[in-house]
């Protein structure tokens, strides 16, 4: 057997073991960014409207709260025993929330939500913050029944932050 015939397969074993190992470790990369750090959520409701609409799949951070504190605006996934519900950061830590006539006031100051909320006229009693706790809206509150407790969402409950919308394809965008 002549060397070139040997080199040339082996070269070819090498080959094929080089591709076995990329297509391996591609894998494995794509089974942690979409198992560890992106979740991938269907909206149910228009609760979020008009930003985002039921059937609208989005792919929520869930590193981010790890590693940036949520900002009043950033749109997070609550996860609770009945489901996955989507909010607006309103109010942070440490701050006094309060609805009168739909409008919404931080520390007594007006909050203008005229670009993305959809007002109804509720109320909602002054409440403060504790440390590690964040005030969570729907965009869409014509049909909202404010309860307060549910609002308020404590750090470790966020599933995620709103990073990519998918679906629909037309509709593509990051957050």
């Amino acid at each position: 057997m002549k060397r070139t015939e040997e080199n040339a397969r082996e070269y070819g074993r090498l080959r094929r073991k080089s591709a076995i190992w990329a297509l391996a470790v591609a894998a494995v990369c794509i089974a942690l960014v979409f198992g560890v750090w992106l979740k991938g959520v269907q909206i149910a409701d228009e609760g979020m409207a008009p930003v985002l609409h039921a059937g609208d799949v989005v792919l929520f951070d869930a590193l981010k709260k790890y590693a940036v504190t949520p900002r009043r605006g950033d749109i997070y996934a609550v996860k609770r025993a009945d489901g996955v519900y989507l909010g607006r950061v309103i109010g942070l830590p440490g701050e006094t929330v309060q609805m009168d006539e739909g409008n919404v006031y931080i520390n007594g100051y007006y909050l203008s939500e005229n670009a993305y909320a959809q007002y109804e006229n509720a109320a909602l009693a002054p409440v403060t913050l504790a440390q590690g706790e964040f005030f969570l809206l729907p965009d869409n509150r014509v049909y909202m029944i404010p309860e307060t407790a549910d609002m308020i969402v404590k750090a470790d409950a966020l599933y995620g932050c709103a990073a990519i919308r998918v679906s629909p394809l037309a509709a593509i965008a990051l957050f």
